[in-house]
């Protein structure tokens, strides 16, 4: 099966002028295409009043420049319309192997505004 779709990565910069020593996340995201390795969703139950969904999927995407210099920034990817959480990532030159777990709950790459549309 193939892959393709956006890889969201998560790293923390410094603000300058008067946010200096104010560090914040920035969130992008970026279009890679590859492979859906292994298929495997299941179930979790157990404390959870509903059960959680979980995958063990491995997805195998061509790596740019930028996907090797943040592998350690990897923090989702958006498959059949669901962020899921990268819990391990493979680096087999020139892809990366990315283990997917449960859904994504961190921060993510806003929506532009209106205004911010209309600029490009």
């Amino acid at each position: 099966m193939k892959f393709s779709g956006p890889v969201g990565y998560c790293y923390s910069v410094e603000g300058t002028g008067d946010r200096e020593g104010i560090w914040e996340d920035v969130v992008t995201e970026r279009r890679y295409f590859g492979d859906v390795l292994q298929f495997n969703p299941r179930w979790d139950t157990g404390k959870d009043v509903l059960d959680d969904q979980r995958l063990l999927n491995r997805i195998s995407i061509m790596a740019d420049a930028f996907a090797c210099q943040h592998v350690a920034d990897l923090k989702y990817v958006v498959w059949q319309g669901v962020k899921w959480e990268v819990t391990a990532v493979e680096v087999l030159r020139p892809r990366l192997i990315l283990t997917l777990g449960g859904i994504y709950h961190g921060p993510t790459k806003r929506a532009p505004s209106p205004a911010e549309e209309s600029l490009y």
